[in-house]
C-alpha cells in the first residue's frame, strides 16, 4: 500500500501540472491562432482589394493604347507594372483586332500562392479588350511570417510569466499542503499517531487535514481509555475484590513460574499457607459483614509484614497464601512466625482479637505444584490440629 499510495499522490501532482500546462497552452495557443487568423484574413482581404484596384487602374490606362493600336503609349505603364514584385504575368487581348496586344511573363516571380484577376477594357462604353493579371503573395507571406514571429514571442513571454507566477502559488496553496496531508496519511497508515499536524489553511486540503488531526486525537484518547480499561480489567482478573490481594489464579501462575525457575536454575522458594482461626464463629456471631472486615484487615496486615518480592494472595475463603522467592524453609519459617505474632497482637474492630494458623513448605524438585500444595496444606492442618495460632513446617522436608 505504501508505494501505491505514493504513486497515486505523485500522480495527482503530475495531473495538476499537466492540467495547468495544457490549460495555458490551449488558452494561449487558441488565442494566438485566433489573432493570427484574424490578421491573415484581414491582410488577404486588403490584398484582394489591392489586386482589384490595380487591375481596374491598368484596364483603364490600357483603353486608349488598345483603341488607337499604340503599344508604345503603354510603355510607361508597363514599366511601372514590371517594377511591382507581386505581378507575375500580364496578358492583354485586343478584341477589336482579335489579337494579343501585350504579353508579359516574369518566371522568377512565380513563388508562393498565385492569384488571378481579370477585367474588361472599355473605351466609350465599348468592350475593346480583356486584361488578365497573375499576382503572387510573397509580400503577404513575409508580412505574416514577421507577425507570427512577433506573436510567438509575445505569447511565449506571457506564457512564461504566467508559469512563473502560477507555479509558486500552486506550490504553496496545493503541493505543500498536499505533501503534509500525504505525510499525515502515511502516519495513520503506519500507526504513528504521536506527531501532531497544525492546519491553518481554509482550503479543502486544510479541512481534510483538520479532520485527520481530530481523528488522530480521538483515536489517541480512545487508546488511552482502552489501555486504562484494560489495565483495570487485567488487575481485576488477578485481584481479589474483597481484600485487594492477588487471587488464586494469579497465585497459581506465580507458583508455576517459580517451579519452572527452580527446575531450570536450581533456585529455591518457599510457600506459607494461612488459615484464620475460628473464622466460622466470627461470621456466625458477628455476621458476614464483620467477617468481610476481618478478612480485609487481615489482608492489609499480610501486606504490611511481607517483603516486596513476596506475593500475598487470597487462596479461598479465610485461607491466604504467600509465595516467598529465593527463600529457604528456615527463613520462610521466620517470616511466618513474624506474621503469626503480628496477627496475634493486632486489634480488630468488634472481634478485638483474632489469630491464625500457618503451614510452611519449601519446594523440592522434582515435585509438582499439586504435591507442594499438598505438603503445605498438611502442615497447616497439623498446626490447626495442634491447637491453632502456631507455625508448622512441612513434616516431609528438612529446610535450611
Amino acid at each position: 500500500m505504501g508505494p501505491f499510495f505514493r504513486l497515486q499522490h505523485h500522480s495527482i501532482k503530475i495531473t495538476i501540472i499537466l492540467g495547468i500546462l495544457l490549460a495555458l497552452l490551449c488558452s494561449f495557443g487558441g488565442a494566438g491562432w485566433y489573432v493570427i487568423s484574424t490578421i491573415e484574413n484581414k491582410l488577404y482581404q486588403e490584398f484582394s482589394l489591392e489586386r482589384a484596384e490595380l487591375t481596374e487602374k491598368i484596364a483603364t490606362a490600357m483603353a486608349e493604347p488598345i483603341y488607337f493600336l499604340s503599344p508604345n503609349n503603354a510603355g510607361l505603364i508597363l514599366t511601372l507594372i514590371k517594377r511591382d514584385p507581386s505581378i507575375v504575368s500580364l496578358e492583354i487581348y485586343d478584341n477589336l483586332n482579335e489579337m494579343p496586344f501585350i504579353n508579359i511573363d516574369i518566371p522568377q516571380r512565380k513563388s508562393g500562392m498565385l492569384f488571378s484577376n481579370r477585367a474588361d477594357i472599355v473605351y466609350g462604353k465599348v468592350n475593346i479588350g480583356e486584361l488578365n493579371i497573375v499576382f503572387n503573395n510573397i509580400r503577404q507571406q513575409k508580412e505574416m511570417k514577421n507577425k507570427r514571429e512577433l506573436m510567438v514571442k509575445v505569447f511565449g513571454y506571457t506564457f512564461v510569466v504566467n508559469l512563473i507566477i502560477m507555479f509558486p502559488l500552486v506550490h504553496f496553496i496545493i503541493f505543500r499542503p498536499l505533501n503534509r496531508l500525504a505525510q499525515q496519511a502515511r502516519n495513520f497508515q503506519d500507526n504513528e499517531l504521536e506527531h501532531a499536524f497544525c492546519w491553518r489553511e481554509n482550503s479543502e486540503i486544510g479541512l481534510v487535514g483538520r479532520s485527520f488531526e481530530m481523528a488522530r486525537t480521538a483515536i489517541l484518547s480512545l487508546i488511552a481509555k482502552l489501555r486504562k480499561s484494560n489495565d483495570k480489567l487485567a488487575k481485576a482478573a488477578v485481584t481479589d475484590k474483597l481484600t485487594g490481594l492477588f487471587n488464586r489464579h494469579k497465585a497459581d501462575a506465580v507458583l508455576e513460574a517459580e517451579i519452572n525457575r527452580a527446575r531450570r536454575y536450581g533456585n529455591q522458594f518457599s510457600v506459607i499457607l494461612i488459615d484464620i482461626d475460628y473464622f466460622k464463629q466470627v461470621n456466625d456471631k458477628f455476621g458476614h459483614q464483620t467477617g468481610d472486615m476481618v478478612l480485609s484487615l487481615f489482608a492489609k496486615l499480610l501486606i504490611k509484614h511481607t517483603r516486596k518480592n513476596d506475593l500475598a494472595a487470597r487462596w479461598g475463603g479465610e485461607e491466604f497464601i504467600i509465595v516467598c522467592p529465593e527463600t529457604g524453609l528456615r527463613k520462610c519459617n521466620l517470616i511466618a512466625q513474624k506474621l503469626r505474632k503480628a496477627a496475634e497482637e493486632a486489634e480488630f474492630p468488634i472481634v478485638k482479637k483474632q489469630t491464625a494458623s500457618f503451614g510452611v513448605a519449601a519446594f523440592t524438585a522434582p515435585e509438582s505444584l499439586a504435591q507442594l500444595i499438598s505438603r503445605v496444606d498438611a502442615a497447616l492442618y497439623l498446626a490447626k490440629k495442634s491447637g491453632r495460632n502456631q507455625v508448622v513446617q512441612s513434616p516431609f522436608v528438612n529446610g535450611k
